[in-house]
């Protein structure tokens, strides 16, 4: 196994109990799906609780949000050198169709480019197709400390 791997299986693992101590994910069953090289991707299961809308049955924006949100946190923690504090700077969600509260939603964010304090990342969002995306987005996270992110790596 090279040094790559090495550091993706420890990202990977230390990603994974993480997740496993966010209160409110856990509440709504955010789940780790797959995790690689400065991207990730959760699911979020069908639960009558999420909807927001009671006539149409659809999924609060609020609760696609959270789900993005997670997903972009993940995909540029997969992005470091190494594990370091990280916090949402921004965050942008385009809602391109309901999304039915029957079925469960998909989440995938990929982290496009690091530099030493900010992780730059897209997102999707969708039911039964990746191609036809329920909501897309885009964030922005802090790494690091106020003094710079140690070990940044630069991404392609």
């Amino acid at each position: 196994m090279g040094t790559d791997d090495s550091r993706l299986d420890r990202l990977a693992a230390l990603n994974r109990a993480f997740a496993a101590h966010i209160p409110f994910n856990n509440a709504l069953g955010i789940a780790l799906v797959a995790l690689g090289d400065a991207h990730a991707t959760q699911r979020l299961p069908p639960d009558p609780r999420w909807i927001g809308d009671i006539d149409a049955g659809t999924i609060h924006g609020g609760v696609i949000t959270t789900l993005l949100d997670s997903c972009c946190g993940a995909a540029v923690f997969m992005a470091l050198e190494s594990p370091v504090f990280m916090a949402t700077l921004d965050l942008r969600v385009d809602f391109l169709q309901p999304a039915d509260a029957q079925k469960a939603l998909q989440g995938r964010a990929d982290c496009y480019r690091l530099n030493r304090q900010v992780g730059f990342v897209r997102c999707s969002a969708w039911q039964d197709d990746p191609d036809a995306p329920v909501a897309v987005g885009s964030a922005t996270f802090a790494i690091g400390t106020p003094h710079g992110l140690p070990g940044a790596r630069k991404l392609a």
